[in-house]
């Protein structure tokens, strides 16, 4: 059929053969209850004698609570305004991921380098200021030990970063699939979904485009039955107030679709006790309300998380967690 894009052909083509390698020759497209069911009460045994969820947890206590982790074939999304800390948070999520709970992470990143990924995750994880990491002058000798130390216990995890700006649609879902095959990774982040190129018509309005990236993402989550964590911008409008469902920048469609709908915003601080003045140093870590507004299967409500400048990473404020993460 000609009058198909050879993207679409390949992208259908990849997702049949993934169904092919993943079902079997059979490939039924229904379940009996029966059948349900059985590996129903078999996954809440599994659960009891494991005395685990089997959600992918992101080592923010509250949100886990909440959630019990990211679940398999679920579509999440971040959003927040620009330099409030999407990246930072997705960042941190995928640094405890991979070093703390051993999972293998996949991380699309459409804005930033790799290497610039990896300058920040080596910064939280060595607790080395950033801007001297990437400063010769600011440097000292003394950091390159927790630099070391810190490279090592990366160098042993699977964290897998795509960084093509600019990546079309077809080619991310086809990269993600080969990243699950080859690598075998439990969970992918997309850095950030605005900036994927739908490869459509120029004439197509950019709200439809953006529909389309939208249900493209949930139907590959459901298709490698992983977690797929989107990032997203939000309006203008949500600036100087709390951002809500309707705040996501571009199309309604990404608050239909997701499973998870996550949303930062920055707490002001008023002045403290003494009169601190105003434009005085910011505190080292700043309160970040991050908003839980949509779960498919559960209950919705919001929470605090410390914003760590120093390090670019997100830290738990009221837990006896690892204050790194």
């Amino acid at each position: 059929n000609e009058s198909r894009a050879i993207q679409q052909l390949l992208d259908d083509s990849e997702a049949q053969l993934n169904s092919l390698n993943s079902e079997g020759a059979a490939g039924t497209t229904y379940h009996v209850m029966s059948t349900l069911v059985s590996e129903t009460l078999s996954r809440i045994q599994r659960r009891i004698d494991s005395d685990e969820d089997e959600g992918i947890r992101t080592g923010f206590t509250q949100l886990d609570n909440m959630t019990g982790g990211f679940q398999p074939s679920d579509f999440i999304v971040i959003g927040a305004r620009p330099s409030v800390g999407k990246t930072a948070l997705a960042l941190s999520m995928a640094r405890y991921m991979a070093v703390k709970e051993n999972f293998r992470v996949g991380f699309f990143s459409l804005e930033m380098s790799a290497t610039a990924i990896t300058e920040r995750l080596l910064a939280a994880e060595s607790r080395i200021d950033f801007k001297r990491l990437r400063s010769t002058k600011l440097l000292k000798q003394s950091d390159l030990v927790s630099i070391i130390e810190a490279a090592e216990k990366l160098y042993e995890k699977k964290i897998c970063i795509q960084d093509t700006p600019n990546m079309k649609l077809f080619d991310l879902r086809a990269q993600a699939r080969r990243m699950q095959q080859k690598e075998g990774v439990q969970i992918i982040f997309v850095d950030y979904i605005g900036l994927i190129n739908p490869d459509m018509d120029a004439r197509i309005p950019r709200h439809e485009q953006i529909a389309q990236v939208s249900r493209s993402m949930k139907s590959l989550a459901r298709e490698l039955k992983i977690p797929i964590v989107c990032l997203s911008q939000v309006g203008r409008d949500s600036a100087d107030k709390e951002p809500t469902l309707a705040s996501l920048r571009e199309s309604g469609a990404i608050e239909q679709d997701a499973d998870v709908v996550l949303l930062l915003h920055r707490v002001l601080q008023s002045q403290n006790s003494e009169g601190e003045a105003k434009g005085a140093d910011k505190p080292e870590i700043q309160p970040i309300k991050l908003i839980l507004a949509k779960q498919r299967n559960g209950e919705i409500g919001d929470m605090q998380l410390g914003f760590h400048g120093r390090y670019v990473s997100f830290v738990n404020l009221d837990s006896q967690a690892d204050e790194r993460y």
